[in-house]
């Protein structure tokens, strides 16, 4: 299970993906496993192929997997070409992997973008951490910035703290901790002593938080971490943070692996607006 999954189709969208998982692998010394999941015979706008599926699909798993052998050698690159629903072959697959990576494309020049149902339901579902990293990712430009992870100190999420701790021993970089705090609505009418407990409950959780991330990160002395409580909305405090990070981490808590949604609603608003990779972790 030390190797990492990436899922291709051979579109633009998907280069980016290909791209991180290659440097994920590169960086932890994992070997990557490249597949592309099919379902036949559905090419847009096309009348199927005078050749044999195997045939046609090959030219885009060659394509990724020169690119990934360039870089991390025969022996550390295997590909493979299957065929079924999506969902539940790439939520399957991942069970035997370290995490699973996953593009994600745009729409146009407006900043509203896409994420296929595939790419959010896998997130939901997967057992493994999955990745998904948008088309105009380059994270070339951004290796030295800190790793971001949010957390809401109500959920059970050690898994998702230990991976973004590991994630920036293995990039050689800083950690960043948010939690978003929204504030009541009725804040601004709240009186002296009302406001003051609700400032003096805010500061009982900052200093909760620390003292869990210190906790946590005596496992990673290494990593320099700052541990940050931001008043907002946690979407567009997530969003904006992420700016000026290389990768975004999120908790998912094991229960919503079975619900309708499968992801929370701070997940499911901050995957399609975000403009770096988003890594959601299993708890």
């Amino acid at each position: 299970m030390s190797n990492l999954l990436v899922a291709v189709d051979g579109s633009e969208a998907n280069r980016a993906a290909l791209e991180w998982a290659i440097a994920g692998a590169e960086l932890s010394g994992q070997s990557l496993s490249i597949v592309f999941v099919s379902e036949a015979w559905q090419v847009p706008g096309q009348n199927p192929p005078d050749v044999s599926e195997q045939d046609y699909l090959q030219p885009v798993v060659d394509r990724a997997t020169d690119a990934a052998t360039a870089r991390l050698g025969a022996d550390r690159v295997d590909t493979t070409i299957t065929h079924g629903p999506p969902l539940s072959v790439l939520v399957n697959m991942a069970e035997n992997y370290s995490g699973l990576v996953v593009g994600r494309r745009g729409i146009g020049a407006i900043r509203r973008v896409l994420i296929g149902s595939t790419s959010i339901a896998v997130a939901g579902r997967s057992s493994r951490p999955v990745t998904i990293v948008p088309q105009t990712w380059d994270g070339a430009s951004a290796a030295a910035r800190p790793v971001l992870i949010g957390l809401d100190m109500e959920e059970q999420h050690d898994a998702a703290v230990r991976y973004a701790f590991t994630e920036a021993q293995t990039r050689g970089v800083s950690l960043q901790v948010l939690q978003g705090w929204r504030p009541p609505p009725m804040l601004g009418e709240m009186d002296g002593a009302q406001a003051a407990y609700y400032k003096e409950w805010q500061e009982v959780c900052l200093a909760a938080l620390r003292l869990y991330i210190e906790r946590m990160g005596q496992e990673f002395p290494e990593v320099d971490v700052a541990v940050d409580q931001k008043t907002g909305h946690p979407v567009d405090l997530l969003v904006d943070g992420a700016e000026e990070a290389q990768l975004l981490v999120l908790g998912r808590d094991e229960k919503a692996r079975w619900s309708g949604f499968a992801l929370g609603s701070v997940a499911r608003s901050v995957l399609p607006h975000c403009d770096v990779p988003v890594t959601v972790v299993p708890a």
